[in-house]
């Protein structure tokens, strides 16, 4: 009489390393060894060294599989627990025999679920101040799994009565790019403060980040600068002159300002005070600066209390003056041992 052997462990091929769903199946190939032919098979999934479910017999082929969650007969728990996304889990499996005896268990296998996309980071704007009533907002994105970003929400709220900007309450961006430039038209006058804040998406199933910390920035008029001495293409008829503007239309008031002078390529630097804090309006341009019979241009480059900066247009001058007149009729005479 022969006496039959049970089977070997069978091969476990699914689910190893990253998986994409809840739901993994699986399965495996059957390994007859010295038993006889496949009845069923049985796993076990753990996380940690904890095991969180033992299925009772699966009366399917492991090459065919099983679905993670579906019921069986036995089941320790009675119900398989939902896996969680972002988890590592180890498995192993055995196999029944049409003789009802049970293979050795596999070796641990180890697979993990697909993590949601990593906090995303406020890179602009972000304690800024612009000008710009539409302006750029860019994030940063990172994935654990190295997932692409599939979708952004992006929330933007007025900070002084926390209200909403119409359609960020939040809008939804399906893009890859970590940058959106605002639809609406925000309030710069005379200046708004908003916050905003961003949560992205990788894959659907682990589903969004959590969202960034709140980053503020203001909208602000840009102020103009206007010069108004010299005038465009005036000729200068003396080798010193004031240099006058005024400071317009912004939200805050004139701080500093950079009066440049260039000649006529227009980037060569001539004269350049630097930054000079203050509200002064002129500036003396002294003698010795400006050659007679050149082309200059003129540039008067300012801030206002809320760090707008403006510029002026380049306004083109000429100088031409008379030179002083030569001195004659004088002789020279030595004195004493001077000879």
């Amino acid at each position: 009489m022969k006496i039959s052997g049970r089977s070997a462990a069978p091969t476990l091929t699914s689910p190893s390393g990253l998986v994409n769903t809840l739901t993994p199946t699986i399965q495996g190939t059957y390994n007859q060894g010295t038993g006889g032919s496949e009845a069923a098979f049985q796993y076990e999934v753990r996380q940690g060294t904890t095991t969180i479910y033992q299925s009772g017999d699966v009366a399917t082929a492991i090459a065919t599989g099983q679905a993670y969650g579906t019921d069986n007969p036995s089941d320790t728990p009675a119900t398989p627990p939902v896996l969680a996304w972002g988890t590592s889990y180890g498995i192993r499996a055995r196999s029944k025999d049409a003789a009802a005896a049970y293979s050795a268990w596999t070796s641990w296998q180890n697979f993990n679920t697909n993590a949601k996309p990593s906090t995303p980071g406020i890179i602009s704007p972000s304690g800024d101040v612009t000008g710009d009533t539409t302006p750029t907002l860019t994030w940063s994105y990172s994935d654990p799994d190295g997932d692409a970003q599939t979708v952004a929400e992006v929330e933007l709220r007025k900070v002084s009565d926390d209200s909403v900007v119409t359609g960020y309450g939040p809008k939804e961006l399906t893009q890859s790019t970590q940058t959106h430039d605002v639809t609406e038209t925000l309030i710069d006058s005379p200046s708004t403060e908003y916050k905003w804040r961003v949560r992205v998406k990788g894959l659907a199933g682990p589903g969004f980040s959590d969202w960034s910390s709140w980053a503020t920035f203001t909208v602000a008029t840009a102020p103009t600068v206007t010069v108004s001495s010299p005038t465009q293409d005036q000729v200068l008829g003396a080798p010193a002159h004031t240099i006058q503007w005024s400071l317009s239309g912004g939200s805050g008031t004139q701080q500093d300002y950079r009066v440049k002078v260039l000649a006529s390529d227009q980037s060569t630097i001539v004269h350049d005070t630097g930054v000079v804090a203050g509200t002064a309006t002129s500036y003396a341009l002294a003698s010795g600066i400006l050659k007679n019979g050149n082309t200059y241009y003129v540039q008067v480059i300012a801030r206002d209390t809320l760090n707008q900066e403006a510029q002026s247009t380049l306004v083109r001058v000429t100088t031409s003056w008379t030179p002083p007149a030569t001195i004659t009729g004088i002789s020279v005479v030595a004195v004493g041992s001077q000879t």
